[in-house]
């Protein structure tokens, strides 16, 4: 997802937090958003019901974290491009 859609690689992007989206099954959210602007998209995030999120480096909030465990979302801080590259993700 990012703010304006569109296509990237062939596949799909979706504008950020659309109705579409909160209907498709989210395994993995990677967050990208400084902690200072995430707190207007808790509600919409939250409501993806992911299994996962990814705080990448910089991104990290213990707020939204806290957030994430209470519904029982796995948090995990590192490098999305990191662990693909080492087979992690």
């Amino acid at each position: 997802m990012n703010m304006r859609g569109g296509e990237y690689e062939g596949k799909r992007v979706f504008r950020f937090c659309c109705e579409e989206v909160k209907t498709l099954p989210i395994h993995t959210i990677t967050l990208y958003l400084r902690p200072a602007v995430q707190a207007l998209y808790y509600d919409c995030l939250l409501d993806l019901k992911p299994q996962r999120i990814i705080f990448n480096p910089g991104t990290e909030n213990s707020e939204f974290e806290k957030l994430w465990r209470q519904k029982g979302v796995e948090v995990v801080h590192g490098c999305t491009l990191v662990m693909l590259r080492t087979h992690q993700y």
